[in-house]
């Protein structure tokens, strides 16, 4: 910006240099650029100032292009065969179709809501298959979307109403539903349009991504807020979506790494009733399927936020949301907490004083971290019985302070009385102390030790999770 007003300005006589302040963002957010920004001009004698209050009636979303990646077409050797190609996107942004760096002769359709460019593509005579790209440009702006077309004489295999027409091998794509950005992939396979990408996300979730990666630390008390009134309108379609709750997991994120951020109470409040949204009861299926993607780390990525935040928490204070139970304190030489009925943790004669320590308990964290059925090595328990169980974390608690605590349930008996009876120890400092973790190495949390390092528990107990479960099984006092 200030290259560009002093290009404009500094033939002027007398003329020094402009400083602007208010911009930061490349891409334009509500919440983010809203506020009071100045525009000086300075002179040998005079200074020119101009201020402007920008309002969110004042910045516009960013410009979403539409229009389809992939589209296959059949050659009919034929005078005047055309192919149509569309692109559209919301006004008052306008696009234009590109072959290479030539701008080609679209029709226009506007409908108030939109803008759309079409190009009837002319096939030339048919020949070998071939394929060729078209791009879609927002007039001003670096925004732009390829178009691939397929040619070839072949007929088509597959055939229907969403994808279109197709050959074996060949892709198609789709667009998302309404208030979604990206797209449907399908492949042709046997005669069958079958889906191999879903990019669809939910707009305002999109746009809030957007937001996040140039987020500023005095920017996150009302970004957080927004983020987690949007999700609560919206909350029903959000955990259908599976594309959704990852990106909602990848904002955490961005706002985790934030170097120099301090998390308040309304911080970590707002953040606490996103996360609940997102692992609750109805959003098991949606994790079912980003859990079965090789290349989706969502759980964990999710998990690894909550501990980066939990370490910026600045004050003591409880918060309860439906899944979810915070609570942040000090003590001095000993600690006992009853997290949830679920978890009793007792850590004494520490030798600290004023300590501070920091627990969140997810009690439906079940629903987020893979489910394995595996062969349980309880070899490690003394006993030669490797049967094989199932194994569920029923409840997770991430401990801050000086350690960190990941906690599992078993849900098979036979293997809870082994760890009552026996399990490994970890020596940290005087303390001598027996370690839960050997007892989920199954449930897919045991990416948390090999990235962290860290193994150290306490004295902790848990609640048997069955119907004769009476008091807590105590896994310390060797």
């Amino acid at each position: 910006m200030e290259a560009v007003l002093n290009t404009e300005y500094g033939g002027i006589t007398g003329f020094i240099g402009v400083s602007v302040t208010g911009f930061r963002y490349e891409k334009a957010d509500v919440v983010l650029d809203i506020g009071l920004y100045q525009c000086t001009l300075m002179g040998d004698v005079l200074q020119f100032r101009q201020e402007r209050d920008v309002t969110g009636d004042d910045i516009k979303p960013p410009p979403i292009i539409v229009s389809k990646s992939h589209i296959p077409v059949r050659c009919l050797g034929t005078e005047a065969q055309t192919v149509p190609l569309e692109c559209c996107v919301q006004s008052p942004f306008k696009v234009k179709w590109f072959k290479d760096s030539l701008a080609l002769d679209a029709g226009v359709t506007e409908n108030g809501n939109s803008f759309c460019r079409t190009y009837a593509y002319p096939l030339e005579a048919c020949g070998e298959p071939t394929s060729l790209t078209f791009t879609c440009k927002v007039d001003d702006l670096d925004y732009r979307r390829v178009t691939t077309l397929s040619i070839s004489e072949e007929p088509f295999t597959c055939e229907d109403d969403e994808y279109g027409d197709g050959r074996e091998g060949e892709q198609s794509s789709t667009e998302c539903p309404l208030g979604q950005v990206g797209e449907n992939i399908a492949k042709c396979e046997n005669g069958k349009w079958i889906l191999v990408e879903d990019t669809c996300v939910i707009r305002v979730i999109k746009e809030l991504l957007d937001s996040s990666e140039g987020l500023q630390v005095e920017d996150v008390p009302s970004f957080v807020e927004k983020l987690s009134e949007e999700i609560k309108v919206i909350k029903n379609d959000v955990t259908q979506s599976p594309n959704t709750i990852s990106t909602i997991v990848e904002i955490l994120g961005n706002i985790a790494f934030i170097d120099t951020l301090v998390v308040n109470q309304p911080v970590i409040e707002n953040v606490l009733q996103t996360v609940d949204v997102i692992i609750g009861e109805d959003s098991r299926e949606s994790w079912t399927a980003l859990n079965g993607n090789e290349n989706n780390n969502a759980s964990s990525d999710l998990l690894g936020s909550m501990e980066l935040l939990s370490d910026k928490i600045n004050g003591t204070f409880t918060f309860e949301t439906d899944a979810i139970l915070f609570d942040t304190s000090t003590f001095d030489n000993s600690f006992y907490a009853n997290l949830n009925n679920s978890v009793v943790l007792d850590i004494p004669n520490t030798g600290f004083s004023n300590a501070s320590i920091t627990t969140i308990t997810f009690s439906t964290l079940n629903n987020v971290m893979p489910v394995r059925s595996s062969s349980f090595n309880t070899s490690l328990f003394n006993t030669n019985n490797t049967d094989p169980v199932n194994v569920l974390n029923a409840a997770v608690v991430l401990i801050k302070g000086f350690f960190i605590l990941v906690f599992g349930t078993l849900f098979d008996s036979k293997i809870r009385s082994i760890l009552t009876r026996k399990s490994p120890t970890t020596s940290t400092g005087s303390n001598t102390t027996r370690s839960t973790s050997g007892g989920i190495s199954s449930t897919g949390l045991n990416w948390f030790h090999r990235l962290r390092g860290r193994r150290y528990v306490y004295h902790t107990s848990e609640a048997a999770n069955s119907a004769s479960a009476g008091a807590p099984e105590s896994f310390s006092n060797i």
